[in-house]
């Protein structure tokens, strides 16, 4: 008889005590998501879809109309292509001859693929 008038006081304190600790941590600032550092591809990967010569502009930024040194435009981009950001929905077809230009929010190419 005496164990089962604890058992509910000890539900209750334990529940208790974790409902406590649960709100003693405190909200959490949101972390940005973690980036997949930037794949380098080779040009013979790219030569199925006519893009080659871009094998060094992964960890370029990507841009309209002139670009410097440090960076690739949309212009020279071969087509076909598409331009792929962060949760930007995609299909899933192949095409081999489509050239794929992956990129993080701030523009910088993270990955180049034929598909």
């Amino acid at each position: 008889m005496l164990f089962r008038r604890r058992l509910p006081a000890t539900a209750t304190a334990a529940a208790s005590v974790l409902a406590l600790a649960a709100c003693a941590a405190g909200p959490q600032e949101p972390q940005p998501p973690l980036e997949r550092p930037a794949k380098q591809v080779s040009a013979e990967e790219l030569a199925s879809c006519n893009a080659s010569d871009l094998a060094d502009a992964v960890g370029k930024r990507l841009v309209r109309g002139e670009a410097g040194p440090a960076a690739v435009s949309v212009d020279a981009l071969p087509d076909p292509h598409r331009i792929v950001m962060p949760g930007m929905a995609v299909t899933m077809d192949f095409r081999p001859d489509r050239l794929t230009v992956t990129t993080n929010r701030d523009g910088i190419i993270t990955k180049l693929t034929c598909g």
